[in-house]
This record gives structure tokens, C-alpha cells and sequence, in this order.
């Protein structure tokens, strides 16, 4: 058994165990704690909580397997406490309904879920929507901002930006 020392990108310094003298850490596919698949080899999964960061878009190259989940009907009453019952309304499903799991492959070789309508399949591609749904969500954005104690901060956040701040 040989104990190693592996510094991540993340500058995170994690212990690994490899057996024998000619096997390397990067020789090794690691556990994904998520998708409990193996990473690609020579990488490792940090646990340390870096705090929110933006994951890149990968494309997905295969559609490995898919399991349907059935979930019963909503309660009448929002689930969460921070919800009020307007915005539950909204979200809520009034009768048992199912889910389709998909685990996809993406193009970094990391495997990651998907969760589509069950009669949904790969062929059908993704559902785009219509230039007058892109209207009415950024009208809806527009308000939620307008509503906010800051009605000014998308402008500001975008002249910020570019002025290198």
C-alpha cells in the first residue's frame, strides 16, 4: 500500500492509496459521490465545499440508462415554509405523476442526471420555446426586479461589469 499526497486544481490537498510501487494516483478512476460512477481517470472528486461555483455546459454524448419514478399527488398546502400559496399554486401537481431519471454521459466523461417527461427520448431533441414565452419570461424578470428594493440592479450590475469593477 502507498499513501500519496495529491494537491486538486482547487488547491485542496487530499490523501490517496494506491497499490503497489508502479500504480499512480492519476492511474486510478475514483468515485463520483453523486452519480456513484467512476470519474475519468486521473481525476478526483473534492469534497470540501468550495461555496456556489458555476459548473461549465458540457454536451451530453450518451444517454446511458433511465428509471421512472412515480410520485404521488401534491398537498394542497406549499411544502416549504419560505413559499406562499400563490407561487404553489402554480408548481403544484394535483394528481400522482411520474418523472423519467436519465443518467447521461457528458462530453468530459463525467456522468451527471437528467430528469425529463416520461414519453420523452433522446430523438426528440430539446424543447425550444416560442419567441412570445422568451417575451413574457423577461417581462416577468423585469417586474420581479421593478418589485425589488433595488429596481435598478440589473443596469448597474451590467455597467459594473464592463467598467472592470
Amino acid at each position: 500500500m502507498f499513501r500519496w499526497r495529491v494537491e486538486l486544481e482547487c488547491g485542496c490537498k487530499h490523501e490517496v492509496y494506491t497499490h503497489g510501487e508502479d500504480k499512480y494516483p492519476d492511474d486510478r478512476r475514483f468515485p463520483d459521490l453523486i452519480s456513484q460512477c467512476r470519474l475519468p481517470s486521473g481525476e478526483f472528486w473534492c469534497t470540501t465545499d468550495h461555496g456556489p461555483a458555476q459548473k461549465p455546459y458540457r454536451d451530453i454524448v450518451e444517454w446511458v440508462d433511465r428509471k421512472v419514478t412515480e410520485f404521488p399527488a401534491d398537498p394542497v398546502e406549499p411544502e416549504y415554509d419560505w413559499m406562499d400559496a400563490e407561487d404553489w399554486a402554480k408548481i403544484r401537481k394535483p394528481k400522482p405523476h411520474s418523472t423519467a431519471f436519465w443518467r447521461v454521459k457528458l462530453s468530459c466523461g463525467h456522468y451527471e442526471q437528467v430528469c425529463t417527461d416520461v414519453d420523452w427520448k433522446p430523438e426528440d431533441g430539446p424543447k425550444l420555446v416560442s419567441e412570445e414565452r422568451i417575451l413574457e419570461i423577461r417581462r416577468d424578470s423585469e417586474e420581479s426586479w421593478a418589485a425589488a428594493d433595488d429596481p435598478g440592479w440589473p443596469e448597474r450590475v451590467s455597467s459594473e461589469t464592463t467598467s472592470g469593477r
